[in-house]
Formats: C-alpha cells, sequence, structure tokens
C-alpha cells in the first residue's frame, strides 16, 4: 500500500453510518476495514483497533477543525521515521497509527489551530511538520486561518516549499518577544509563497532571512507575502538566484536589507511588484560590499514610500551593484528623506516618479576610483526637497531621457541630454554619443 494514497473518503463532521459492521463505543461508524473516530484522542483512547485496520479522524483536536486524516494501524517499533503525536500516534496494545500523507502536509493533520489559539501546540506542530516535509521531501500547506507562532528558534525551509491557502486568509502571527529572533530562514532551493506574517511591534526580530551557507546559493522563490509589525521584514545577507514577487512591507522598523559580506555576495537578484510603506527607518536596503560580486540586480515596479522619516532619512539605497536594473518605481515621502540612494553603481534606471521627497542621489563607490555611470530616462519628480543630487570627486556619466524634474539641485559634474531640467549648480550637456550639445 502506499502510505501517501488517501482512501477518498470524506473527512467532514457530516460522516453517516456506514454500512456493515458494529461500530464500538469509541468510534463514530465501522465498516469491515474502515473505522472512523471524532478525534486523535478518541482514536488514541479506543481499544477495538487492531494491526491492519485502516481509520479515519473527523478533525485532529475535535470535528471539524480541519485537521482530519487516514491512518494505517500497525505495531510499534522502536525506530520510527516519523514524529510522536505528528505523523503516528501511539495506541493502546503497543499499537501506533501512521498517518498517510497525499502531496502535501498539512498544519492541522499536526495539531496547529488556525484560530489563534493554542501557541505552543501550534508551534510546535508547525516545527514537526518542516521537519517531516524535509524526511518526505513534500510541500507544507496551509489552510485558512490565524496561526499563534512562537518559535524557540528560527524554523529553517531548506529544499521545500510552504503555501498557504490565500494570502490574506493565511495569518501567521509571531507573538514571540525576542528582538533578535529570527522567525524563518530560507535556504537552499526553498520556496515560500502566500502568507502574511504578523508581529506583536516593531521590536519583534526578523520574520524572514535568507540563510546563506558555504558559499552556496540560495536559489530562493519567495511570493505573495505580506509582512507587519516587525523590527525587521525580510534580511537577505547574500543571495543567489533570488527570486521575490507581490511583496507587501509595512510598519516595520526597517523593511528590506540585502547586504553582501565576505564570501556572502548575491546575484541573479529579482524583485518584481514589490511595496514598502510607512516603516521608522529605511524601507530598501542592497548592498554588494566592497568585493563588488554583486551581479544583475532587477527592481521592477517597485513602491517604498513613507520610510526613512523617524531614523536613517533614506527610504532605499542602493550600493556597489554591477549592473543595477530598475524599471518602474514609484516614492512618496518627506522632504527630509531621500526617495533612492544609489552609491558605487552601473545603473540602468527608467520610469521613476517621486513625490515630495528629495529624489535620487547618486554617489561614488569609497572603493572605486572609476567614473561613475547611471542612465535615468523618464523620470519625474515633484514636490519639495530637490529633485537629483550627485557626491562625488569624479566625473558622474549621467544620461538623462525624458525627465522632468521640479525644484532641482544638481551638484557636481552632470551630463544630459533630451531632458526638460531646472539646474542650480555646474553642469554639461551631452548626448547619448559623448557629444556636448550646449
Amino acid at each position: 500500500m502506499d502510505r501517501r494514497k488517501f482512501f477518498g473518503v470524506s473527512l467532514g463532521s457530516g460522516v453517516g453510518l456506514l454500512v456493515g459492521g458494529t461500530a464500538s463505543a469509541c468510534e463514530v461508524s465501522s465498516e469491515k476495514s474502515l473505522k472512523i473516530f471524532s478525534s486523535i484522542s478518541d482514536l488514541k483512547s479506543c481499544d477495538s483497533v487492531v494491526e491492519g485496520d485502516s481509520v479515519m479522524t473527523q478533525g485532529y483536536h475535535q470535528a471539524g477543525d480541519g485537521g482530519g486524516g487516514q491512518y494505517l494501524i500497525q505495531k510499534s517499533i522502536s525506530q520510527v521515521d516519523g514524529i510522536e503525536d505528528a505523523s503516528f500516534h501511539l495506541l493502546v496494545d503497543n499499537l501506533q497509527a501512521e498517518l498517510l500523507h497525499s502531496d502535501n502536509i498539512n498544519v492541522l493533520q499536526y495539531g496547529a489551530s488556525r484560530e489563534n489559539t493554542n501557541t505552543a501546540i501550534t508551534t510546535n506542530a508547525i516545527v514537526n511538520a518542516n521537519v517531516m516535509a524535509g524526511i518526505l521531501s513534500l510541500p507544507v500547506f496551509f489552510p485558512s486561518g490565524t496561526y499563534s507562532f512562537s518559535p524557540s528558534e528560527p524554523v529553517r525551509i531548506q529544499n521545500n516549499k510552504w503555501f498557504g491557502a490565500n494570502r490574506d486568509n493565511v495569518i501567521i502571527n509571531c507573538v514571540s518577544g525576542d528582538r533578535l529572533f529570527n522567525f524563518f530562514e530560507l535556504s537552499f532551493n526553498s520556496q515560500f509563497y502566500d502568507f502574511t506574517l504578523f508581529g506583536s511591534g516593531i521590536n519583534l526580530g526578523v520574520a524572514l532571512r535568507l540563510r546563506y551557507l558555504n558559499s552556496m546559493p540560495s536559489r530562493v522563490d519567495v511570493q505573495n507575502i505580506k509582512i507587519q509589525n516587525f523590527l525587521s521584514a525580510f534580511e537577505a545577507p547574500g543571495a543567489w538566484g533570488v527570486n521575490i514577487e507581490n511583496l507587501e512591507i509595512t510598519l516595520c522598523g526597517r523593511g528590506f536589507t540585502a547586504i553582501a559580506t565576505g564570501s556572502s555576495y548575491f546575484t541573479t537578484f529579482r524583485m518584481n511588484k514589490v511595496l514598502i510603506d510607512q516603516c521608522e527607518g529605511y524601507g530598501l536596503s542592497i548592498d554588494g560590499n566592497s568585493n563588488l560580486m554583486a551581479q544583475t540586480v532587477s527592481l521592477i515596479s517597485v513602491a517604498v514610500q513613507k520610510c526613512g522619516i523617524i531614523r536613517d532619512y533614506f527610504q532605499a539605497k542602493i550600493e556597489n551593484v554591477r549592473p543595477l536594473y530598475i524599471e518602474g518605481w514609484h516614492g512618496e515621502g518627506s522632504p527630509a528623506a531621500y526617495g533612492l540612494i544609489v552609491k558605487g553603481c552601473y545603473s540602468e534606471i527608467n520610469t521613476i516618479f517621486f513625490y515630495a521627497s528629495k529624489g535620487i542621489k547618486i554617489e561614488e563607490s569609497d572603493t572605486d576610483t572609476h567614473h561613475q555611470y547611471a542612465s535615468i530616462r523618464n523620470h519625474r519628480v515633484t514636490g519639495s526637497g530637490g529633485a537629483l543630487e550627485y557626491v562625488g570627486e569624479n566625473y558622474l556619466h549621467l544620461l538623462v531621457e525624458n525627465s522632468v524634474f521640479g525644484n532641482s539641485s544638481i551638484l557636481g559634474d552632470v551630463r544630459f541630454t533630451n531632458t526638460q531640467i531646472g539646474i542650480q549648480g555646474q553642469a554639461r550637456f551631452y548626448d547619448s554619443y559623448g557629444n556636448i550639445t550646449e
């Protein structure tokens, strides 16, 4: 018998009596090869099951709680490839009931509550489900609900997939109070889809963190995730082959941080459809570090707004990335906070809009003495605070096309073409071939 196959019988609370057989006092119904129980506790207290029986529960804690499953009754053995009270349950008469998984591991079948209650039990169930997912090479599934979660150490998701029924309807309520705590670590071909991660306050630590080990690629795919109310929403200390889509970060101490250190560099890094809103500090910070190993960082349809006003005083900063490609960026903020700081990058920046912000600040690298290069197209800044600023001793090779700046402040040596722009400070006009047009 394939132990991952279900019998195809409904697990709902409305199961009627089956024809044939006689149910014992602890059973809902029975026939020759199938016995049905309301919960795991009813199954564990029953003395009518025998080796070889196929049994069904209508719930884990109680009928209808979503944790019902089908089990095979076997003799207990000392070494079990599973976890007690999760993938198997010890019964009377030296028997055990082994859960028959289908194509995923449902956390409700491991004892989790989706009613935002029973924090310790739910946390243990989620941790156990993640361990068994690694053993069985199955994804972990969260049905709709709110899960109260407080693990004693980060849950590492490695070579595995976690997915919820729907981002807005699957909420993991992280209630731990440790400000240095990482809730989830993603590494090695992991996927994380369709969740809302909610923290109890901006002192609550890190919601998601990429774990980069031994210079090996992370290869992480994160989609349809909402993160709210953490000290730090998402950290990536080195990331190789990372794809992030439909990410929303709000009301955190800081938003998204990716900083390469030593051999932990990042490459082939892509963010698409990202909103980072109302963080006390910066919303986005990406730093390839001085080794300049960061390559091919793409940011597409990104909005970083109303961040950095209380501390840091910039909404987004990208450093030492070559090449950097940005397509579609929206920022609304404060005249006190830069919308985007680009430092030591070779940049292609397209379709940018800033409102009530300082716009873009371009800086040369601290370690690289070569000329800086940036291409900015379809750029619009309105409101106060200045549109574009360059800080550095070397020439900035800047190509600006089809852009409109309001309240502009241009410092240093710059190059422009086909641009309507208000200018203060020294400037030179060049076409795309480097010829002076003024």
